[in-house]
């Protein structure tokens, strides 16, 4: 009985611990990235403030630009 007491705290604990949420969330970050089928370009979304945009890049990260917006 007394085990049973002990393993029920641990799960409420522990399920109190991993659903806390942290109000510091990301405000910009990588969604997804592709390579295109010639490889030369990277093709990849970022999300700014809930808002997300595709963008392509050269293969070494230079010339970015954005062909997608979030309002398009």
């Amino acid at each position: 009985m007394k085990r049973n007491i002990v393993l029920t705290i641990v799960l409420l604990i522990s399920c109190i611990l991993f659903n806390c949420k942290s109000d510091n969330e990301d405000t910009e970050h990588l969604l997804t990235f592709d390579i295109d089928p010639s490889g030369e370009n990277l093709i990849f979304s970022w999300k700014t403030d809930n808002k997300t945009s595709i963008y392509r890049c050269d293969i070494d990260g230079k010339n970015i630009k954005k062909i997608l917006d979030n309002d398009s």
